[in-house]
């Protein structure tokens, strides 16, 4: 990983409440998982999507310009490709996960003056945007349409989720990075490609250092890449952070992998 991006996105996502700037976010995220990318023609892509919002305000002009006018669709041919995880690519590609195309709704909408932010709904990102009361929950992956409450309720029911769908939660910025680098986790882990899962998961925990899981699912991975001072590093921060039942079974973890480093 490159320190100096590494430590931008400290700096970013230290700052304290529920909304930071969720697309530089994104690009950094996508910086480590592209070793060696220049960020400055995304960020100036990013600069002239903002400059364009603030120009014409409101969720349909924010359609046009996102969908129609630059292009961005969601990737129903190669949803898996890992590179609609990645923000820099699904830039140069136009194509990419409801998360990210997510994350440049909210990066619009917010430059537009409009309250936005993603929604913990079961299936994939939605974001809600608006002013005042009339906030409605988009779509990005199909164009940013509007997703009424009879859909809502229906997907809640498919999943099985207890929850008001009339009443859906808002989640912060760091939880919707987690949600975009997660999918590049996810299937690392799937095709078996550790060192990659461990690198991502590495860029997961500076996002969100509190979390006791991602610490450690990294010490494991870590483990069965056989770096086995780096999962114990993990592992002993997952056990500092863990309740008292889950530390206790971490302990276990951590005196078998003691053993394996005498």
């Amino acid at each position: 990983m490159s320190t100096s991006v590494q430590d931008a996105l400290r700096a970013l996502v230290v700052v304290p409440g529920q909304r930071l700037d969720v697309a530089e976010g994104a690009l950094l995220l996508g910086a480590l998982d592209r070793p060696g990318v220049d960020l400055g023609p995304y960020r100036r892509d990013l600069a002239a999507l903002a400059s364009a919002a603030h120009e014409r305000p409101g969720p349909e002009a924010l359609n046009a310009l996102l969908f129609d006018g630059w292009g961005f669709a969601g990737d129903t041919e190669t949803y898996d490709d890992l590179r609609n995880a990645n923000l820099t690519h699904v830039i140069d590609r136009r194509r990419g996960l409801p998360v990210a195309l997510g994350i440049l709704y909210m990066h619009i909408a917010r430059a537009a003056g409009l309250a936005a932010f993603g929604l913990n709904l079961p299936g994939h990102v939605m974001v809600a945007v608006g002013m005042g009361d009339a906030l409605h929950v988009r779509d990005p992956f199909h164009g940013g349409r509007v997703v009424g409450l009879d859909e809502l309720g229906e997907r809640v029911a498919r999943s099985g989720a207890t929850m008001d769908p009339a009443m859906p939660q808002p989640v912060d910025d760091r939880a919707v990075l987690l949600r975009l680098h997660n999918n590049i986790k996810v299937r690392c882990l799937r095709d078996g490609d550790m060192d990659r899962a461990a690198a991502t998961l590495e860029a997961m925990v500076i996002v969100a250092p509190e979390q006791a899981g991602l610490w450690l699912e990294l010490g494991t991975v870590h483990e069965k890449r056989d770096n086995l001072r780096a999962a114990r590093a993990a592992l002993e921060r997952a056990r500092m952070l863990a309740g008292a039942a889950d530390a206790r079974g971490i302990e276990v973890a951590l005196r078998g992998l003691r053993g394996r480093l005498n």
